[in-house]
């Protein structure tokens, strides 16, 4: 008996070194290490019209994000997003300005008259002025500056045609979660060609310009994948 006994604290403190190990390397909460049920999707995807996909002749407008960012956040975070839109998405996407003399119909009032809700039949329309296929409407559900940072997105593309939705996109990041340091991890190794060290690490946990460089890389994959499989 207390042969299996030793043998059983061994394997014990053999488990609890290696999983402390990978905690130190990897972040934070060993329950999504562990690939718990508590994992869930950092981006969700639903109401996909596979059969209405866009083609490789579309042409995206891409609204004035619908956000209360302050300045110069505000402008910065859109600026990200069309960059890695245009990086990812394989067709042309131009940005509408919202200075321009299409400025009262991409202000917020027109395109989300109900708080939190995007008036896609009004999108559509607005595209159809603009000369677009599709119009993509953004709004920051959530968003923290300070650490740890958190930016939550919603994403629908609509066809201007029709004004109707043919995908839409629910994107949460927050650092103090396993699941986004980890994905922070990937971007480091593969977009940024940087090595996992606790200095780039700490660079993106407090810089809003890197963490949401790298949350709108995410989504634009997200966009291409799905939409230009």
């Amino acid at each position: 008996m207390l042969r299996r006994g030793a043998l059983l604290g061994l394997f014990v403190g053999g488990a609890l070194a290696f999983t402390e190990g990978c905690v130190v390397k990897r972040g934070i909460d060993f329950g999504h290490w562990a690939a718990s049920a508590e994992k869930i999707p950092l981006i969700r995807k639903y109401n996909v019209e596979t059969s209405r996909l866009p083609g490789a002749s579309a042409r995206v407008a891409l609204l004035p994000p619908i956000n209360h960012m302050p300045e110069p956040t505000r402008t910065q975070f859109r600026d990200i997003l069309l960059t890695d839109l245009r990086n990812h998405v394989p067709v042309q996407i131009f940005e509408v300005d919202e200075q321009g003399p299409l400025a009262e119909y991409v202000r917020e009032d027109n395109l989300a008259p109900t708080v939190g809700v995007f008036d896609f039949q009004e999108a559509g329309r607005l595209g159809r002025l603009l000369g677009a296929s599709h119009v993509l409407c953004v709004r920051v559900r959530d968003f923290r500056l300070h650490p740890p940072q958190v930016l939550a997105l919603y994403l629908a593309m609509v066809e201007t045609s029709s004004g109707q939705v043919i995908a839409e996109f629910d994107a949460s990041y927050d650092a103090s979660e396993q699941q986004v340091v980890m994905a922070m991890d990937d971007y480091l190794q593969s977009r940024r060609a940087r090595g996992y060290d606790k200095t780039n690490l700490e660079i993106m946990m407090r810089s809003p310009m890197e963490f949401h460089s790298f949350v709108c890389t995410q989504c634009s994959r997200a966009l291409a994948e799905t939409l230009w499989p």
